[in-house]
This record gives C-alpha cells, structure tokens and sequence, in this order.
C-alpha cells in the first residue's frame, strides 16, 4: 500500500511540475485558438500561474495532465475574439473562468443583482 505524501512532498512536486503545467497550457490554448480560428501569439514566459486566483482569491494548484478541478490555472482570453495575444490574457482559476465562460460582464451583473435580492 503506497503511503500518503506529506505537505513538504507535495509542495516540492508542484515546484518541480510547474513548468510541465505551463507547457501544458500553452499547448492546450495554440490547439484552441487554431480550431477557433483566433490569433495566438503567447510565448510560455507570457503565462504566469499565481498563487492564489486574481478573481476568486482560492488557492491555485499546479497538478499537470488532463484532471481539471475548480483550483486548477486556467487562461482567461478577457476579449476572447481578440484570442491569446499578450495583453488579453490572465491566468484564473477553472472555476473563475468557467463562471464567465460565455456570460456577457451585463449578463453576469444581472445575475449579481438577482441574488442580491434574497440577502
């Protein structure tokens, strides 16, 4: 039976993956961008993985290969017609990105004011 790792362990490994993660990413986002027919012209050095998420303030995970979890870096395209050019892109969390995936910034401040209403 394979013993669990300890925090030390785990955070050494994602240190080590970080770079897989970004490769990844950059992979990932030049497949997207030529089935979408959208401009892509990110280096790696362009994509910063922080430490927490920009808009939801979770923690950012690093784990590599195909398994997404709410935690994991993503690349928001903030215009996502202008595609992945330097100034249009940021890395959030799955979650972040997946909540605005095709909302319109007037779709989600609706959504906002309808719940605020049951507070």
């Amino acid at each position: 039976m394979r013993k669990p790792h300890t925090p030390e362990y785990m955070k050494a490994w994602r240190l080590r993956n970080k770079g897989r993660k970004v490769w990844e990413m950059w992979h990932a986002a030049k497949c997207r961008a030529k089935r979408l027919g959208i401009p892509f012209t990110i280096t790696r050095d362009d994509i910063v993985i922080p430490s927490v998420c920009p808009v939801l303030g979770i923690p950012i995970e690093h784990q590599t290969g195909k398994h997404q979890s709410n935690n994991s870096p993503s690349i928001d395209r903030v215009v996502p017609s202008r595609g992945y050019v330097k100034d249009n892109i940021v890395v959030v969390s799955f979650r972040a990105n997946r909540i605005k995936n095709d909302s319109t910034t007037e779709e989600m401040r609706t959504i906002v004011k309808f719940y605020e209403n049951f507070n």
